[in-house]
């Protein structure tokens, strides 16, 4: 969820797994099924649903399927990774984590860091991947197994526009299992899938990457920050990080710290931060960028998601237009303000067409309710609360 979304989760720690229990050599051929996560199995997978959650009649009735029977699209073979690395290949499903999910997308963005997440990455053929996430307390990537069945939609309980078997939660598009695989792991992880509902992307982030985390925060105007007044319209934004404080109750617990060594960025600071960030991100040195709407419990008029996460794509600058691209994990609900696909501004403002847009420039643009758009800098910074950064990478387990 949002910015403000709560990482509580339930029952005990997670252990590290041994490495025993790591994915063994597997035989070429067709795929057999056969493995069952003792450790996290199904009555427990899918942990403590209220009987007030909206698709509380969705998760109780489900079946259980392995991602290789599930039904390919177009024919092609479902794989673990069919056809390379996208951010399009992460789609979230009925599971309201959304800041787990724009964060996967946003860090597809550099594929090789997914990769690094997976001891694999072939289809297995008895339904067992080994994930390496990162332990910040260790210091280093540890082994989380986990079995490739997946909760779906039965046929008995289900919308009339969703086939049976569909999966319940991250969606495999383009044919491809690695969201659903990475879901699983975070929600073994936390000790369930009911429990990495609502949290916080840079926390995501750090276990998939283990880059330096931290986040960028709106102090609304008016507000008191180390004892001065904030004024400047839009608030000031102030640095925060985080300390994993991991409790029997909540493997994901952190505490949060307040960077009080500097006065914080007004809105022209931001901008100039967070566009050097996105200019200096390299292979070796990956910067990855999320941020939140905020909660006001209301449906937006400007299409845009409440209290919903979206990923940092780019950040451009032309003829005085400041830009940002974002996408939206559920792949639909675009911005319709300013700069959006079909705002006239990019007809009317050519110069910045050519240089920010230049396809949409030279062939014209169809439009496509993708969840993915451009908005001004400065919308963004009236309607979202704050800013996830992640620095760098821990590749090696």
């Amino acid at each position: 969820m949002g910015c403000g979304a709560s990482s509580d989760s339930k029952s005990s720690s997670p252990e590290p797994t041994p490495a025993a229990n790591e994915s063994s050599p597997e035989p070429d051929g067709p795929p057999v099924g056969g493995f069952e996560d003792s450790e996290f199995p199904e009555s427990k997978a899918m942990g403590f649903v209220s009987p007030t959650h909206p698709k509380a009649k969705y998760f109780n009735a489900c079946v259980w399927r392995y991602g290789f029977e599930l039904q390919p699209v177009d024919s092609d073979e479902v794989n673990l990774f069919a056809r390379g690395i996208m951010p399009g290949d992460v789609e979230q499903g009925k599971l309201n984590d959304c800041w787990l999910l724009a964060a996967m997308s946003a860090v597809a963005e550099h594929p090789h860091l997914i990769k690094a997440c997976f001891e694999t990455d072939r289809l297995s053929t008895i339904g067992k991947y080994t994930c390496l996430l990162y332990d910040a307390a260790e210091g280093k990537r540890v082994p989380v197994v986990v079995s490739s069945k997946f909760p779906c939609f039965s046929e008995a309980v289900r919308p009339d526009d969703v086939p049976a078997g569909t999966p319940l939660f991250a969606q495999p598009k383009n044919n491809e299992l690695w969201a659903l695989v990475l879901e699983k792991a975070f929600a073994k992880w936390c000790l369930g899938y009911m429990n990495i509902e609502a949290g916080f992307p840079l926390w995501a982030m750090q276990l998939i990457t283990g880059g330096m985390v931290y986040r960028l925060d709106k102090v609304q105007a008016g507000a008191e920050l180390s004892g001065e007044m904030v004024t400047k319209g839009g608030g000031r934004w102030v640095k925060k990080t985080i300390e994993n404080a991991p409790t029997d109750s909540n493997p994901r617990a952190v505490n949060w710290f307040e960077d009080r060594s500097q006065p914080g960025w007004d809105v022209d600071g931001l901008w100039l931060d967070l566009k050097g960030l996105h200019d200096r991100s390299t292979t070796s040195q990956p910067v990855i960028l999320t941020t939140a709407t905020r909660a006001t419990g209301k449906v937006r008029p400007d299409g845009l998601v409440d209290n919903h996460t979206y990923a940092i794509l780019e950040l451009a600058e032309a003829d005085g237009v400041q830009l940002v691209k974002l996408r939206n994990p559920w792949r639909k609900y675009e911005w319709h303000g300013d700069w959006a696909d079909d705002s006239p501004l990019w007809e009317e403002r050519p110069s910045v067409t050519r240089a920010i847009w230049p396809a949409r420039a030279e062939q014209g643009h169809t439009l496509k309710n993708e969840g993915i758009f451009w908005m001004p800098f400065l919308s963004l910074l009236e309607v979202f609360d704050c800013v996830d950064v992640c620095i760098g990478a821990v590749l090696d387990a």
